[in-house]
């Protein structure tokens, strides 16, 4: 683990901090571009339900006490017998990038979802944001599977 860096699942009280750490992943993705505009008080509303329900795990790296990285995904049963996990969020603050968070995330993620019963770990990729990304998922046993296809209104 890095060192002065802490892994926990999130609580809801992790909701506002989260919340901000989305406005920044928003800022640096392509959604905009795509006529996508970010709403802090709906992406507040779906955190404090989904980690209440523990339908989408979110995993934080936090050091000084603030969420410097975030993963999370769900759970896909929909045509499989076993259920895949499916990447939702996954964003390290830049000036934390090329550290071991975004590693230690990604297998922290890997390692629960597994523990869960998840037969495979599946990452599409719609933010538009790849610095290191595909790298980092080759290293961790990732195969190019598909595209992600976008149309803004």
């Amino acid at each position: 683990m890095p060192d002065g860096v802490e892994f926990e699942l999130a609580s809801t009280s992790d909701v506002v901090a989260l919340t901000y750490l989305f406005k920044d992943f928003f800022a640096e993705s392509d959604y905009a571009d795509k006529g996508i505009t970010y709403s802090p008080n709906r992406a507040a509303a779906w955190l404090r339900s989904v980690i209440e329900s523990g339908a989408f795990p979110h995993v934080v790296a936090r050091r000084d006490n603030k969420i410097v990285g975030v993963i999370s995904w769900s759970s896909d049963n929909s045509f499989s017998e076993e259920p895949i996990a499916v990447l939702h969020t996954f964003f390290v603050r830049p000036e934390f990038r090329r550290t071991a968070i975004g590693r230690t995330l990604m297998f922290l993620a890997l390692d629960i979802a597994q523990s869960e019963g998840a037969c495979a770990f599946s990452a599409p990729i719609a933010s538009g944001i790849h610095s290191g990304l595909g790298n980092l998922l080759s290293k961790a046993g990732f195969k190019p599977s598909g595209s992600i296809f976008t149309k803004g209104f």
